[in-house]
């Protein structure tokens, strides 16, 4: 075997290699995209399979950022950190708990597995989940130990520069541009008309110039008043109205614009289709473990607000803490699954509120109450990326539908084909020279 048979030896054993991992690729995602499980309906009434709650982290201590203006935002005035949960919002989210554990009595059990909880990665958003987990799961039966009621339930993470799913403060160089875009938009040029004497008292009192900066401090103060903790003289009654104004519409406009919209929601209508989607696979439910039914987002207010505007056109004022978004999903005799979206403000509205779509893709009304799953993901779906690194301008990202089990066996393969490939013309080469390799 001349070396130049090997080298044809060598390709071909790549080759085929790589067409193993094109094979393994289109499989998977052919598997991904495969919506036809949906089928052989069992029930013969409204079946209630899967609650999303999306919401804001709850009512937490103010940041730090500006104690060189307000002395009372120094972390000394607030033990328990910065920014945490304070103890009227755990209360609050703990009650919040509790009347999901009540609406959703006869659907809910005491599993923690049923269950699955992601956050962003801040202390204020980590507690959010916990709290309100706390106050809808409590031990009980074969999930009690010892004297204690708590039922540890795991909330997820992801490093806060990967995660543009459910923070604001992820790498995302093409979220930045669009913030500036927002800032220099002829919409800000009018904005700033409009309110012009309140912007120019609170670069007086704050000497803040941007307005970023200054509308980020002013909801600062606003958090400080909802707390009815002290504040600067300046902010009187009448001004803290002036700065409401301020800060709502400002929260519209960039609630509202565009190019910020999708790189708010896009990776988290990702997750909000897959999770869809696998509550209405009956390949899981043949499954006997227990898959989550139940789902928790922890998300800042701007990601949460999009979810609500996007999906039911509420915008205009900043939520309160603890406002949440509800998916909830059905499925009717027949094999068809529909959805009901909810905004709650909570503890404002002790019931969630039903709301209507802000989208229709069938011959459904958009005044209906019930929206059939296939709108709901045909929406969803116009907002994703199939590469979100590079839509925000990290540079491609290889995604080859394959786990990561699978492109290591499939490199060991490639290293094994590689290896006796040589071994063999080792062989050949050496006995042909008149020596024995193996006795």
């Amino acid at each position: 075997m001349t070396s130049s048979r090997l080298q044809q030896f060598i390709l071909i054993s790549c080759s085929i290699c790589t067409l193993i991992s094109t094979g393994s690729s289109q499989d998977t995602s052919e598997s991904n995209n495969d919506t036809s499980s949906t089928v052989n309906s069992s029930v013969d009434h409204i079946t209630l399979r899967s609650v999303i709650v999306i919401t804001n982290e709850g009512l937490a201590t103010p940041q730090s950022t500006f104690s060189f203006i307000d002395p009372q935002l120094r972390p000394e005035f607030w033990p328990e950190g910065q920014p945490v949960l304070t103890n009227l919002g755990k209360h609050q989210l703990n009650q919040m708990g509790e009347s999901l554990r009540r609406r959703y009595s006869s659907f809910l059990t005491d599993s923690p597995r049923e269950v699955y909880a992601r956050s962003a990665d801040e202390d204020s958003n980590i507690e959010t989940a916990l709290v309100l987990l706390n106050g809808a799961y409590k031990a009980h039966g074969r999930w009690r130990y010892g004297n204690s009621d708590y039922l540890p339930i795991p909330v997820h993470t992801v490093p806060t520069p990967d995660d543009c799913m459910l923070s604001i403060h992820c790498n995302c160089p093409r979220r930045k541009q669009a913030w500036d875009d927002l800032l220099n938009s002829p919409e800000i040029e009018k904005y700033k008309k409009d309110f012009e004497s309140v912007l120019k008292l609170v670069e007086t009192k704050t000497r803040l110039t941007s307005l970023y900066s200054q509308i980020d401090y002013v909801e600062t103060a606003l958090l400080q008043v909802y707390q009815k903790t002290p504040v600067p003289s300046w902010i009187t009654p009448g001004v803290t109205d002036d700065l409401k104004d301020l800060a709502n519409e400002f929260h519209s406009m960039a609630v509202a614009y565009p190019a910020m919209l999708k790189l708010y929601v896009g990776e988290l209508y990702d997750e909000l289709v897959k999770k869809l989607k696998a509550a209405t696979n009956t390949n899981n439910r043949r499954d006997t473990s227990q898959k989550p039914k139940f789902l928790v987002y922890s998300t800042f207010t701007p990601q949460m607000s999009s979810v609500a505007y996007d999906l039911a056109d509420i915008n205009g004022e900043i939520p309160h803490p603890a406002t949440s978004f509800i998916i909830e999903l059905f499925e009717a005799p027949g094999s068809s699954f529909f959805v009901k979206l909810y905004y709650w403000q909570f503890p404002i509205s002790r019931e969630p509120e039903l709301v209507y779509a802000n989208f229709t893709h069938s011959s459904s009304s958009p005044s209906t109450s019930s929206v059939p799953l296939n709108d709901l993901l045909t929406h969803l779906q116009s907002f994703t990326e199939s590469d979100w690194k590079a839509y925000c301008g990290l540079g491609d990202s290889v995604d080859s539908g394959l786990d990561t089990l699978s492109v290591v066996l499939i490199i060991i393969l490639c290293v094994v084909f590689a290896s006796v490939a040589f071994t063999v013309f080792m062989i050949v080469k050496r006995s042909r020279s008149g020596y024995v390799i193996f006795k």
